[in-house]
């Protein structure tokens, strides 16, 4: 599997604005000047591997997942915030929300 940098600027890009992060704050966090970020988004530069380092524990994921390799994306930010409350909830009350995701998921054509 060949590295495609169109895939990683495309998730570089949305982990960012997902972060709420300029590209000149995340440049800062990284060790880079705002250029840098704004090359690697436009994908006409690839990340050196202590910038693909310092990029994924700054957003958060894998580099893995940032190169675009077979990886678990990370859940949304809402599933982050809600999931200490399903760990409290019992079974029926589990199974309702459960119920209710997957009825939008199946009302919008989705798949299972």
């Amino acid at each position: 599997m060949e590295f495609d940098i169109k895939t990683f600027a495309e998730r570089l890009r949305r982990l960012r604005l997902e972060s709420n992060l300029s590209g000149e704050e995340l440049a800062k966090l990284v060790g880079l000047h705002r250029s840098g970020i704004v090359n690697m988004e436009a994908a006409r530069r690839g990340p050196s591997v202590e910038i693909l380092y310092k990029l994924a524990r700054v957003l958060n994921v894998s580099s893995d997942y940032l190169l675009g390799l077979p990886s678990t994306e990370p859940p949304p930010k809402w599933v982050e915030r809600i999931m200490p409350n399903l760990k409290t909830m019992d079974r029926l009350e589990r199974e309702a929300v459960q119920a209710l995701v997957l009825g939008l998921i199946i009302s919008r054509g989705g798949g299972l």
